[in-house]
């Protein structure tokens, strides 16, 4: 009797061991969801990233713990990952079995450590050649969540219904588990992490300080820290509480496997191949599919396996073959790889959401910040008259390669120098004067050479950060793939901002010449 005795006292206190460890969690993802509902401060966001990223490593850390002791008493393991070469042959097997081709003349293969697996021409390519068609069958769409065991889950979760690309990543985890999936020899040829700031570490993420591009990535990281909270609580909400009695139910349909693995690694990576690889097809309203939009967000096998480079995009969906076919953009000589282009996406679009960076970018842009301060004396009459552009009185101001100053800021930087007469006369101005103002023109005003020393200045003061990150991160004795990227990016930036000094001091020359001619 005593020995029964000791082992009932032993199962319950194992079961409320792991009680107490299931609420840790679910508290914990409540304070993750908490930390990123709040506002923070722009100029306190690379703090803010440190407290969220260190939660984030907290809930991890605890949730492996958990997922170890599990597998080792279930015997069991969560998804393993499997050799993208070793599936190449069972994923191009599914493709013909369903009716996707490619061109003869191009070969799928490992292009480089960088840019993984990519198109090369085995012979040459002529431009408009056709490359490859993907019919719909393959294509793996936000219905096909829609309309699979999440479909309940989506119908009750707001969130779920009105982001499909957060269902459509959630879709693509459960989908590992789901022993059944058509679309596994996808799956299994899918990179198992990515390049995307998502899996930067402060280490890495840490020369993008004094970039617009760390907001954009922490940005990000806060929405997808949001969401996997959010879904978190969901899926592994309790039967015995009321409020959660139809979600519970819900929940219930999906594979138990995909729920007991769904961690914050499983979240990002579902995020990343979604990011990396999304587009939007017609919607085709089919049997239970929500019709309530006219696009379908959906992932191409194969076609998906291109890599990026400058030209014109060159892939279109044809209806009446309901088909995704891309045709060359150039000529491509044997032995080159065959690319395609993504569009027109500057390096931090690039990097924040697809992993990479592009050298000599010609869509690349540098946002940079500028404000008036509230203590100026003539703050009030500033604002008011950038109220008549719609521009702000702090704002970030956006320079490109073929665009070096935006009229936006040739605006601001005149009206941040005028003085109050000169506010006032143009306060008092009409819609045919006003137009003038944000133009790019041969000054000879002591205004206008004001305005252009200050920003070649603020330029200047830019390039020297920046000089000073890409040293420091060459004292690094082996930087990481996604610290160098951080770096790449900084770099890029520095070029654009050299060719808007240069540009400011042509402005300038005029604008002193003009005034010493009178």
């Amino acid at each position: 009797m005593g020995k029964k005795n000791r082992s009932k006292k032993s199962g319950g206190g194992e079961n409320d061991k792991s009680n107490r460890f299931r609420k840790d969690l679910m508290s914990m993802a409540a304070n993750l969801v908490h930390m990123c509902m709040m506002n923070h401060n722009p100029k306190e966001e690379w703090e803010f990233f440190i407290n969220v990223h260190a939660a984030v490593e907290m809930f991890r850390k605890k949730q492996k713990q958990g997922q170890l002791v599990s597998a080792r008493s279930k015997k069991t393991l969560s998804a393993s990952s499997v050799d993208r070469s070793e599936t190449m042959k069972t994923f191009l097997d599914w493709l013909h079995e369903n009716g996707a081709t490619y061109s003869s003349k191009i070969e799928l293969k490992q292009v480089s450590q960088a840019e993984g697996f990519g198109f090369v021409a085995v012979e040459t390519v002529e431009e408009r050649e056709t490359l490859t068609r993907v019919p719909d069958k393959v294509i793996l769409k936000f219905s096909h969540a829609h309309n699979s065991y999440l479909g309940e889950l989506i119908k009750e979760q707001e969130m779920l219904k009105r982001m499909p690309n957060v269902s459509l990543a959630l879709f693509l985890h459960c989908e590992k588990y789901n022993k059944d999936s058509f679309f596994k020899p996808y799956l299994d040829i899918l990179p198992s992490e990515f390049n995307t700031t998502l899996y930067f570490t402060p280490a890495e993420l840490k020369y993008l300080r004094g970039s617009a591009t760390l907001g954009t990535a922490i940005q990000q990281y806060k929405a997808i820290v949001r969401q996997f909270g959010m879904l978190y609580q969901i899926l592994n909400c309790s039967s015995s509480l009321p409020q959660y009695e139809d979600i519970y139910k819900c929940v219930k349909l999906i594979p138990q496997a995909a729920i007991e693995a769904f961690d914050f690694d499983a979240y990002r990576w579902g995020v990343s191949v979604v990011t990396t690889r999304q587009n939007k097809l017609p919607h085709h309203c089919e049997g239970g599919d929500d019709c309530g939009s006219s696009t379908n967000l959906a992932l191409v096998p194969l076609w998906d396996m291109f890599n990026h480079s400058v030209g014109n995009m060159t892939t279109e969906y044809m209806e009446e073959t309901k088909t995704v076919e891309c045709v060359a953009m150039q000529d491509f000589k044997k032995d080159a790889q065959v690319t395609i282009c993504y569009g027109s996406r500057p390096n931090y679009e690039l990097l924040v959401h697809n992993g990479f960076v592009m050298t000599d970018n010609p869509h690349d842009k540098v946002k940079i910040p500028f404000g008036i301060s509230p203590r100026d004396p003539l703050y009030e009459q500033r604002v008011q008259l950038l109220s008549k552009f719609d521009i702000q009185a702090s704002s970030y101001f956006t320079i490109g390669c073929n665009q070096p100053v935006a009229s936006s800021l040739i605006a601001f930087l005149r009206i941040f120098h005028m003085d109050a007469d000169t506010l006032d006369t143009w306060l008092h101005a009409d819609a045919d004067q006003l137009v003038l103002l944000p133009q790019v023109v041969a000054s000879q005003s002591k205004l206008d050479e004001a305005m252009w020393s200050f920003l070649q200045n603020r330029i200047n003061l830019l390039i020297r950060g920046i000089e000073k990150v890409v040293e420091s991160s060459r004292l690094e004795s082996s930087p990481t793939t996604r610290a160098r990227l951080s770096v790449d990016v900084r770099v890029e930036e520095m070029r654009l901002l050299r060719q808007l000094t240069s540009f400011c001091q042509s402005q300038l020359d005029q604008a002193v010449a003009g005034q010493q001619a009178e």
